[in-house]
């Protein structure tokens, strides 16, 4: 193909996924994190009270994290003329797409990187999609120093002002994402960068890389300077002892979650890295600098997160831009044609697992439904023909456009409302609580204000005049319910599903196994 073609292709691809991500994004039963509501909330009422810098979570402060992420929405909320959940989740489209556009172009300019194949890792990951359509912070705090460090790459061989004016910019930003931890990540990369120039060239960039600190540093300070003029203690106690200190001490997870989330987010092009094994060898052998510049940044954004007792899957996600870069340049697209079948064998058991997945359901579907799950397995058929007639750029942005296509079209057949449409009468002049940590969602769905509990106050809280309470059957014992009347009750998807659910529904044929029941409950 042509370039002026693989341009056409580039911007066809761009806008189909552009499409996809933000597909039915304010849906409230779509797939979401459980701290994506604390987000939104925060934001919005940031907005709505114009308190710009000091983020409050049902009025009341809340410095868990810095102000950036919740600022990140507001310009769509001023073009949208409220807050809402739409325009947060848009926020994090818009910024998958914009940062992965921008990475694809930076990688053209600086080493040919085709930016077709760019434009497949950066929005077809798992990782990219999952979050790129959820108000969590894994995408600015992946992203922002992500794209901080391509600018500094750029000032460290150039010397222009202008490319140090960027990465400090992107810096300070994602330095005030989650705190200071990015700031130790990146000074961490560029200090094993450091001992890998000066082996090989006996060249120092101290210098440099000083200035670069200290400007991101003091920049991203400001924030913490004016909330400690104004808090003092108050401030000081919050982030920096209970929400950052205190992240060490916590319930300890192991560490096999932090490699799961990495292999997890970094699906399906981690399957290609064998395929490109020699030339990462000779890179390593030869000390090619851009290998190693992104070798240890993904390292030291990886392996800094195993660190906290409170370790989860996404704690992975910070490393996986690093990871994509780091692939695309040990890629060549000759040899990967060359071994077309090859690629299309080890992505055998992803594709015969979509494909059933979309057969049982054509199986199962009616109306509207049919329609997207035809075009879901016309997709994956579509991306394997490509494969084996080795044009591979096409099948690596189809096969993008087949996750995200599930995840945004095909997963939106098992939505399920926080509260059906039926039940909303039962809470007409109603004092509304939920058992559970938030309760965002509900909240939005009942359009009224609904008080998050803990199932040992369900019988103090019912004492209220006209007083309910919403309890999942995992969230409460049958102690604290069985004496109390259920107005009414539906079913919402179970949290976590094992092995045995599945087992269950399979040998059942219906997903009631994968369902726990809900209750509305009053004295």
């Amino acid at each position: 193909m042509t370039n002026i073609s693989n341009k056409k292709l580039f911007i066809i691809f761009t806008f189909l996924f552009s499409i996809l991500y933000f597909w039915d994004i304010g849906n409230i039963s779509a797939p979401r994190q459980g701290t994506e509501s604390l987000y939104v909330q925060i934001s919005q009422e940031m907005y709505d009270t114009n308190n710009i810098m000091t983020p409050h979570y049902r009025g009341e402060r809340h410095w868990s994290k810095p102000p950036v992420h919740f600022w990140l929405p507001f310009p769509i909320y001023v073009l949208m003329g409220e807050s809402s959940l739409t325009g947060a989740r848009a926020s994090m489209a818009f910024l998958t797409i914009a940062l992965g556009i921008l990475a694809a172009v930076w990688l053209k300019r600086r080493f040919s990187v085709e930016p077709l194949l760019s434009l497949a890792f950066f929005l077809g990951s798992y990782g990219a999609i999952k979050f790129g359509r959820t108000f969590m912070m894994e995408t600015s705090l992946s992203l922002l120093p992500f794209i901080s460090s391509l600018f500094l790459f750029d000032y460290l061989k150039t010397k222009a002002k202008k490319y140090f004016i960027w990465a400090v910019l992107f810096g300070a930003a994602a330095a005030l994402i989650k705190g200071p931890v990015t700031i130790v990540m990146s000074f961490l990369a560029m200090s094993l960068y450091q001992v890998f120039l000066f082996k090989k060239e006996k060249r120092f960039i101290i210098k440099e890389c000083f200035f670069y600190f200290l400007s991101i540093t003091v920049l991203s300070c400001l924030w913490y300077y004016i909330s400690y003029l104004n808090y003092g203690e108050e401030f000081f106690n919050y982030f920096f002892v209970r929400e950052n200190v205190g992240k060490f001490d916590q319930k300890p997870m192991p560490m096999i979650k932090v490699f799961q989330g990495l292999i997890l987010y970094a699906l399906p092009w981690l399957l290609v890295l064998p395929f490109a094994w020699k030339k990462v060898r000779e890179n390593f052998k030869v000390l090619n600098d851009e290998t190693y510049f992104f070798f240890v940044h993904f390292l030291c954004f990886f392996i800094t997160w195993l660190i906290p007792s409170q370790r989860s899957h996404h704690y992975a996600i910070p490393s996986i831009p690093f990871l994509m870069a780091f692939m695309l340049l040990q890629i060549d697209l000759e040899t990967i044609r060359e071994k077309a079948k090859g690629i299309l064998l080890i992505f055998l058991p992803i594709n015969l697992l979509f494909l059933a997945v979309g057969f049982l359901l054509l199986y199962f579907s009616d109306g509207v439904t049919i329609v997207a799950n035809l075009l879901f397995v016309s997709l994956i058929i579509v991306t394997n023909i490509f494969i084996f007639k080795k044009k591979m750029l096409i099948a690596f942005n189809t096969m993008g456009l087949c996750l995200i296509f599930l995840w945004s079209v095909v997963a939106s057949q098992f939505y399920i409302l926080p509260v059906p449409q039926a039940a909303h009468g039962l809470f007409k002049d109603k004092t509304v609580a939920l058992v559970d940590r938030r309760s965002y969602f509900h909240e939005q769905t009942l359009e009224m204000n609904v008080e998050p509990i803990k199932y040992s106050q369900i019988a103090t809280f019912l004492e209220k005049k006209n007083a309910v309470v919403i309890t999942a059957e995992s969230k409460t014992p049958l102690e604290y319910r069985k004496d109390l009347r259920t107005l009414a009750k539906w079913q919402k998807w179970k949290r976590r599903v094992k092995w045995p659910h599945i087992k269950a529904a399979l040998k059942a044929r219906s997903y009631e196994p994968l369902k726990e029941e809900v209750y509305l409950l009053s004295k």
